[in-house]
């Protein structure tokens, strides 16, 4: 089960990063901030599906058509924290190199009112939320969060109790 895990997370994470990487560099340049963060949370939402195929190719290839809300559970779960952790490194590796990009990005397009009250906020906020880390934990969390939402919806829907399993057989 281990390896499912890390195959699933692994590709969830790669399929995120990537996307990531084709966004900033084709689609964030024309777009305002706003419709790049809801492509952002739709990125998250598709590389995020690695859980329910993970679930569903335990269920149906490794286990005889039967998944366990535990196991289920376990799956996703671990799925998510891999992909969420290589999103951490990257996130992390896309402030570290591209932050001063990312700030001038964000206020490309801002009115000069907008503009100054960008500064006063970044100007008030603490060093500590303008390191690369930090963005990546703020990050790593929402994915995170994400997938535990995603875990439970899949484990709901995926989980097939052995008694049905039974019963087809029978029949």
């Amino acid at each position: 089960m281990s390896r499912l895990i890390i195959r699933y997370g692994m590709v969830g994470g790669i399929i995120c990063v990537c996307l990531g990487l084709l966004s900033w560099f084709t689609i964030a340049p024309g777009l305002g901030q706003g419709l790049t963060q809801i492509i952002g949370y739709l990125i998250s939402f598709f590389c995020l599906m690695s859980i329910p195929m993970g679930i569903k190719y335990y269920r149906d290839k490794l286990n005889n058509g039967v998944v366990s809300i535990p196991q289920a559970l376990k799956i996703g779960l671990g799925i998510s924290f891999i992909t969420s952790f290589i999103v951490l490194c990257y996130s992390v590796l896309f402030f570290e190199f591209a932050g001063d990009d990312y700030l001038q990005w964000q206020a490309a397009n801002l009115t000069e009112e907008e503009l100054a009250e960008f500064k006063i906020r970044l100007e008030q906020m603490p060093g500590f939320m303008k390191t690369p880390l930090f963005q990546g934990l703020v990050i790593f969390g929402m994915v995170s969060l994400m997938g535990i939402i995603i875990n439970f919806i899949s484990t709901l829907f995926l989980q097939r109790p052995l008694n049905k399993k039974l019963t087809k057989i029978k029949k």
